[in-house]
């Protein structure tokens, strides 16, 4: 196709060493800004709280990271299962906790009781924020960019008003394209003595072909509770899996050409 554009220069064909690419997400995203999808009401901590107190407080939620606030409600900085394991004593992290029997939770709670550590000491100091009125598409970028989950939402004066995740912004993606019901979650099986890993998977996966259109695979990742979808190919046999990680990342059209018309 060059070629035929070319018809009258020189077209050189050379190897090329990449330095650094950065992907700006220009469109693609529906028009809507933060402060209109972050979920305003925030579990936090202060920096002198005890760092098993961040721990009981994050074990029964669906995330692994709380904003650390000060007497201003200023943020200061955030604690996260990757800060818990490497500054704070957490023997495993809160995944493995959560899903954990609930003796064995409190065991290892007890442990970390003994600990002196404070917030202060573990958390990673001024982290990265946005603000209510910036777009999901700047959320988005931000999140792909330093490899983050959730964003606190501050102010001009850096005072929490929210939090706004991945989840956030492909519910609100599937609510602008996608209005439909969402279908039912499925249920964890249970056995006695778990010893395989059929015991324990989760079932029925959701599960997609590698010719699924992406409206399809964006309903399953906005309404299941595991958010990733299995590609498997005709004889079931599992050939790749897309997070809610990959549609964020590869939102943009100028890495994945068509990928927006796709989705709306």
């Amino acid at each position: 196709r060059v070629a035929e554009m070319v018809t009258v220069g020189l077209i050189t064909v050379e190897d090329l060493q990449i330095y650094q690419y950065a992907a700006n997400l220009r469109a693609g995203l529906p028009e809507v800004r933060v402060e209109e999808v972050m979920t305003r009401t925030v579990t936090t901590v202060g920096s002198d709280t005890p760092v098993v107190e961040a721990v009981e407080k994050l074990i029964d939620k669906d995330y692994t990271a709380l904003p650390v606030v000060d007497a201003e409600y200023h943020v200061v900085g955030i604690i996260s299962d990757t800060d818990l394991l490497e500054r704070g004593d957490m023997e495993v992290s809160l995944s493995l906790k959560k899903a954990a029997d609930p003796h064995l939770v409190e065991t290892l709670l007890a442990r970390l009781r003994q600990s002196t550590r404070t917030v202060a000491e573990v958390m990673t100091p001024e982290p990265v924020t946005i603000g209510p009125q910036a777009s999901l598409r700047e959320a988005a970028h931000v999140m792909s960019k330093h490899k983050l989950k959730r964003l606190p939402v501050v102010g001009p004066d850096k005072r929490l008003l929210g939090v706004v995740g991945r989840l956030d912004i492909l519910t609100a993606l599937a609510a602008v394209y996608l209005p439909q019901e969402a279908p039912p979650r499925a249920a964890h099986p249970h056995s006695a003595h778990p010893r395989t890993v059929a015991d324990v998977m989760e079932t029925p996966a959701p599960t997609v072909s590698p010719t699924t259109p992406l409206t399809e695979v964006l309903t399953l990742l906005a309404t299941t509770r595991v958010k990733r979808v299995v590609v498997v190919d005709a004889e079931r046999r599992v050939v790749g899996v897309i997070s809610d990680s990959d549609v964020i990342t590869r939102m943009n059209p100028e890495t994945h050409p068509g990928i927006l018309e796709q989705l709306m």
